[in-house]
């Protein structure tokens, strides 16, 4: 989520709340201009109530299935369609067809071969007229920034010599590793 949807969210909570409490206040009767022993709803009111109570409670439930809708569309991982297979006719004496979860593996495991890089992964994205490349890196903590860049640049070369594809860099990540925590033994149990 984006920092203008935290924002709307925050204030439709607030405003929710508010009206809870002012619900709550009123039935206790610590509003003012509202008794707590006031009719709210008198029975000449039930033939129209009927409508208008079944309009509330459909506008609710519209209401909820909206919200439902719009948390699930915040929730979902917003990655492009991944790039389809490649098939090749060029090559003889028939067809060469080319997943792209096999491009996305040759391009990481071609970017782990830099000694720096500890974990990469690649994410192929759009279609074979223009593609687009998504990389993840995990690099050791005394890695040249410069050396990376170079070696990144010289993997996209060799992947676009060798696929026949000339990917523009959607989104590059690189996070420092870390030395994975020490393990130490269990402490006895105390009977």
């Amino acid at each position: 989520m984006d920092t203008v949807n935290r924002l709307l969210w925050g204030f439709i909570g607030l405003v929710l709340l508010a009206a809870g409490a002012f619900g709550v206040l009123a039935s206790l009767g610590r509003i003012p201009p509202v008794a707590r022993s006031a009719v709210l709803w008198d029975e000449r009111l039930v033939p129209t109530g009927n409508r208008a109570a079944a309009s509330a409670i459909a506008a609710g439930l519209l209401l909820a299935a909206l919200g439902i809708g719009l948390i699930l569309l915040e929730l979902r991982r917003r990655r492009p369609r991944a790039m389809p297979d490649l098939v090749r006719a060029d090559t003889a004496p028939g067809r060469t067809r080319i997943t792209a979860a096999t491009l996305d593996h040759a391009l990481a495991t071609d970017l782990r071969s830099s000694p720096s890089v500890k974990r990469a992964g690649a994410y192929l994205s759009g279609d074979a007229r223009e593609p687009a490349v998504a990389l993840r890196l995990v690099v050791a903590s005394d890695a040249d920034l410069g050396a990376l860049r170079g070696h990144v640049d010289a993997a996209l070369r060799r992947f676009g010599t060798t696929a026949g594809l000339d990917p523009h860099i959607r989104e590059v990540a690189v996070r420092i590793g870390t030395r994975e925590p020490a393990r130490t033994p269990a402490a006895p149990r105390v009977r």
